[in-house]
């Protein structure tokens, strides 16, 4: 019967503006609660409200593990709630992922300077504050155009291109690749505002944005899909991407040099750096690549972003290794004995 098997939340955030309406991803993850049951477990979708955060944990810790879709802002919202309620209920046993402490060292921008002498790498800065931005970036941005990522985020929000010409600053915006010219006060003020998520990574502007973005998923340490997208603006002016995707399995043939470096190389040599055996790693995860302007022997691909939160769309492969994942993770459903424990 369903009451005997383990329980295991897909949480997504609530809609803020109507209880009745569903929120999107009530119906993007509904194969995952469907592959979850064909697994053994009983899944049910949960949706969170930071209004109701007390009642919402109380459910939660009666779970045997919790998957978790919840995006770092959105609606003006954090996850500073919600990360509070997973640390509690993890250090009391239940599975979590993604863990909040698994996203603070893979989920934020902080990774592409942790991992930035991998393969996958590109010159990056960070700054904590803002003497060191002052002090380092301006020479950055001498040798090129540079993009400005706040520690956390997600759809660019915050993201910015700077190119400097003729003593003056030009930005254009990931979110809707608005283009404007920005007085050096205004891009320190956008820096200071910035850092209130933790910090500032200064990456090199990939010349070669126009040809395109390819997201590789992963279920912890195996890929399980790619997917291509395309900039919405063309030549010299591409930076942001459209939100449609492509979808390709992970035995795609233009991608096999891109699996066989994920799995064989760069996710073990990201996991030694920061510590991560393969359990703690995401159920569900994706690695966001540009195509580098000149091939060399790190190969094709550089490193933009990686995405832990709230990874959606995915390939159809996805919930079957998701739920692979769980299943690893807590043991099959026939055999669970006592509740394991996922604190970090």
């Amino acid at each position: 019967p369903t009451s005997s098997r383990p329980r295991i939340a897909v949480l997504w955030r609530g809609n803020l503006a109507s209880r009745e309406t569903p929120a999107p991803h009530e119906a993007r993850l509904a194969p995952v609660i469907d592959a979850l049951a064909r697994a053994g477990f009983a899944a049910e979708g949960v949706a969170w409200f930071d209004a109701e955060a007390a009642v919402l944990e109380v459910r939660l810790a009666q779970m045997q593990g919790v998957l978790v879709w919840i995006n770092p802002l959105a609606n003006g919202q954090d996850r500073r709630l919600v990360d509070a309620a997973l640390r509690r209920i993890a250090s009391a046993g239940v599975w979590v992922s993604t863990h909040p402490d698994v996203t603070a060292l893979m989920g934020t921008k902080e990774v592409l300077y942790a991992t930035r002498d991998l393969g996958w790498g590109s010159h990056t800065d960070i700054y904590k504050d803002e003497a060191a931005f002052e002090a380092r970036f301006w020479r950055h941005l001498a040798g090129g155009a540079r993009v400005l990522k706040p520690l956390r985020g997600n759809d660019g929000q915050g993201v910015l291109k700077v190119t400097a010409a003729d003593g003056a600053l030009r930005v254009q915006h990931a979110g809707d690749d608005r283009v404007e010219p920005l007085a050096r006060e205004d891009l320190i003020a956008h820096i200071r505002k910035a850092l209130h998520t933790g910090a500032v990574v200064d990456q090199a502007f990939n010349d070669n944005a126009a040809a395109g973005m390819v997201r590789c998923y992963l279920s912890q340490g195996t890929v399980v899909g790619f997917a291509e997208q395309q900039p919405r603006r063309e030549g010299e002016g591409a930076f942001g991407m459209n939100s449609a995707k492509a979808m390709h399995g992970a035995d795609a043939p233009a991608f096999a040099d891109l699996c066989h470096a994920m799995e064989s190389h760069w996710v073990p040599a990201m996991q030694k750096i920061l510590d991560l055996p393969t359990e703690r790693l995401p159920a569900l995860w994706d690695a966001d690549f540009f195509y580098r302007a000149q091939r060399d022997a790190r190969g094709r691909f550089v490193l933009c972003e990686i995405n832990v939160s709230c990874v959606s769309p995915f390939p159809p492969e996805a919930p079957e290794a998701i739920a692979a994942a769980v299943t690893r993770c807590l043991g099959a459903p026939a055999s669970r004995g006592v509740r394991r424990s996922a604190a970090n």
